[in-house]
């Protein structure tokens, strides 16, 4: 494995474990504020804090190495699913635990080989090996003794999608663009989703802001500002499937988070599930080895 993807595993590892403790303050955010607001001034938090990062890098940058054109188009797709996924898995919190929210969001996994071959690009066996050994996790974390999925869960299930086709979309501009203009035009256009749709939808006030002020700015700063940008930085050098075999790591962190900072109880079956989670992601970087060496 060379240099390069030795280091886009690494920032994929540090997002991942952002990511998963950040479902804790997502968790305890919904306590005190919607989910389109909460989605919503945390971005646009997460956008104020690459200010700094955006101005050094306009002062250094070759301009015309930039292609605005192809960054806003970029910017607006990625915005669009980050809000779509999001939003949906901020709704899901209200109705569910960070432990199960992380674990089932990890299944991105799985929806991203099936768009890889939409796509015309065939993932090697070890990746379909490692879904199949990950997928049971679903199951055992969200369905309950009468075989139906519970509400919160639900709307989990559904933004993977969203979160899957964000992987992707994020593996082709971040190729052909400047990663942190990417990562700040996401973040604008999906402020910018979340406040227009808190304004139709919920209720605000400086009280409410003041009470969820610290998962704000854990989920602004350091989950969107720091974690989504480091993703894009790792994805110029990562195949888009073992970014998010690598990313779905955030399920184990999510875990615990919900252990430590909520008290959440982790019962045997949702160990079983973190185990086959993990197994599934090891099985499935056997290929990564044998593509790189190759």
């Amino acid at each position: 494995m060379n240099k390069e993807k030795i280091t886009s595993n690494i920032l994929l590892l540090i997002t991942a474990s952002i990511w998963g403790f950040g479902f804790a303050a997502q968790r305890y955010g919904m306590d005190y504020i919607g989910p389109f607001y909460f989605t919503g001034i945390r971005f646009l938090l997460g956008a104020v804090v690459l200010i700094p990062v955006l101005a050094l890098n306009l002062k250094n940058n070759n301009k015309e190495l930039l292609d605005y054109k192809l960054l806003f188009k970029g910017g607006l797709c990625a915005g669009f699913l980050m809000f779509a996924g999001m939003a949906l898995q901020q709704m899901g919190l209200v109705y569910t635990t960070a432990t199960n929210a992380g674990f089932i969001t990890g299944l991105y996994i799985v929806i991203v080989p099936l768009i890889s071959l939409f796509l015309k690009q065939k993932p090697k066996i070890f990746v379909w090996i490692g879904i199949i050994i990950a997928s049971p996790g679903l199951y055992f974390i969200s369905i309950n003794k009468g075989f139906v999925m519970q509400k919160g869960d639900f709307l989990i299930f559904l933004s993977i999608f969203f979160w899957a086709a964000h992987i992707h979309v994020i593996g082709f501009f971040s190729a052909r663009t400047k990663p942190v203009f990417l990562a700040f035009l996401q973040f604008l256009f999906c402020a910018f989703a979340g406040i227009c749709c808190g304004l139709l939808f919920e209720n605000i006030s400086l009280k409410i802001i003041s009470d969820a002020i610290i998962p704000i700015c854990y989920a602004g700063v350091i989950s969107v500002g720091i974690g989504f940008t480091l993703q894009v930085q790792a994805q110029k050098k990562a195949d888009p499937n073992h970014a998010a075999l690598i990313l779905s790591l955030e399920a184990v962190f999510a875990a615990v988070g919900g252990i430590i900072f909520l008290g959440e109880i982790m019962p045997a079956k949702k160990i079983f599930a973190c185990f086959l989670i993990l197994t599934g992601i090891i099985v499935s970087q056997l290929n990564f080895e044998k593509t790189a060496a190759d």
